[in-house]
């Protein structure tokens, strides 16, 4: 879109703030809000897997919960069910 972000852009301006979240609070944990193709794009700097295939995947709402070693993501994990919406 006109005067939009790219994906790069927005990446970019992620991607220095995750580390920084990480780094701070190792061995913790934290929960962070986000629009569901900035996580993906959080998601696919750490691990190249996650693509549009996986945003278009993803429901809205959707809650998934990160690890990390460092800075390595080492696991991804849904916790929403969508199905219990429809209930």
């Amino acid at each position: 879109m006109p005067n939009g972000e790219s994906t790069q852009e927005a990446q970019e301006r992620a991607i220095p703030i995750m580390k920084q979240l990480i780094q701070q609070n190792k061995g913790g944990r934290i929960a962070l809000g986000t629009h569901g193709n900035i996580m993906t794009i959080i998601l696919n700097y750490f691990n190249k897997e996650y693509g549009y295939e996986f945003f278009e995947q993803t429901s809205k709402p959707d809650i998934y919960k990160l690890e990390f070693d460092e800075l390595e993501l080492t696991s991804v994990e849904r916790m929403w069910n969508p199905e219990v919406l429809s209930k």
